[in-house]
C-alpha cells in the first residue's frame, strides 16, 4: 500500500493506511542491509530504531516514511508540493498523516502544513530528540 511521489529534485515515500509488518524474510534482508550500511554505528542505529518505535502509532494512517529534496533546490516549495500529495491521500482515506523529524527547525515548516506534535522521544545514549507529528485529515 505504499506510494512514491516525485518532483525533478525531490521525493516522498508514503505508506498506506495502517501498519503493515514486513514478512519475516523481508525483515531479515532489511536487517542485513542495515547492519552492512551502519557498520560500527549499529548500536546507535538500534537506539534510534527503538526511539522511533516508541513514537509509532497503531492507528490507521498515511505515514510519510521519507521526504527529501536536493540541497540546491531547498526553499523552492518542492517539499510542500510533496506534502500536498501526502495530505491529499490522507484526506481521501479519512486518516491522519504522520511523520517523524529529528530536526527542531522542521517543526515550524510542518506546522504550516497542519501538523501538530503528537509525541517526542530522546534517543538513549546522548542521541537526538525525535518528534512524532500528526495532521488530522480534512473533509
Amino acid at each position: 500500500h505504499g506510494i512514491a511521489a516525485q518532483t525533478p529534485c525531490g521525493a516522498a515515500v508514503l505508506l498506506g493506511a495502517g501498519p503493515e509488518p514486513l514478512p519475516p524474510l523481508a525483515q531479515l534482508g532489511l536487517a542485513a542491509r542495515l547492519v552492512t550500511g551502519l557498520g560500527l554505528r549499529v548500536p546507535r542505529g538500534i537506539r534510534v530504531g527503538a526511539a522511533l518505535e516508541r513514537l509509532r502509532s497503531d492507528e490507521p494512517q498515511v505515514y510519510v516514511a521519507i521526504l527529501g529534496t536536493a540541497a540546491e533546490e531547498r526553499g523552492r516549495g518542492l517539499a510542500s508540493a510533496l506534502l500536498r500529495v501526502a495530505a491529499t491521500r490522507s484526506d481521501a482515506h479519512g486518516v491522519p498523516l504522520r511523520l517523524e523529524t529529528a530536526d527542531e527547525r522542521n517543526l515550524s515548516f510542518y506546522a504550516r502544513h497542519g501538523f501538530e506534535t503528537a509525541d517526542e522521544a530522546v534517543v538513549s545514549g546522548g542521541g537526538p530528540r525525535l518528534w512524532a507529528l500528526r495532521r488530522t485529515p480534512r473533509a
